[in-house]
């Protein structure tokens, strides 16, 4: 479904594929809130929409999350990271969501 994994535009932030909201600088204290409320937290702090399949995440996982001064797709990644899920950017910029170890 997806080409890029979001791991390897966490380590080529120039990659022209990378949505430049997804480089927005945030900080993000979140404590024992659901994936759902993690994930919109994240996409209005990075001033971007965020849609996805409710039935594919886990979206009432409770989650912890505390990054200060981080790009906006290192809290997206980070928040899935305990899911089986991977954040994954398309060629024309989009963000998916991809099995893990179906690249």
């Amino acid at each position: 479904m997806l080409a890029a994994v979001a791991t390897a535009a966490l380590n080529d932030t120039s990659s022209a594929r990378t949505p430049e909201s997804l480089l927005t600088v945030i900080s993000v204290d979140l404590e024992n809130v659901s994936l759902e409320s993690a994930l919109a937290a994240i996409a209005a702090k990075g001033d971007f929409d965020l849609s996805y399949n409710r039935s594919r995440l886990p979206v009432g996982e409770k989650v912890t999350v505390r990054m200060e001064e981080v790009s906006a797709l290192k809290a997206l990644s980070y928040v899935l990271e305990e899911t089986d899920a991977e954040l994954a950017v398309t060629s024309d910029g989009q963000l998916g969501r991809s099995l893990r170890g179906c690249r």
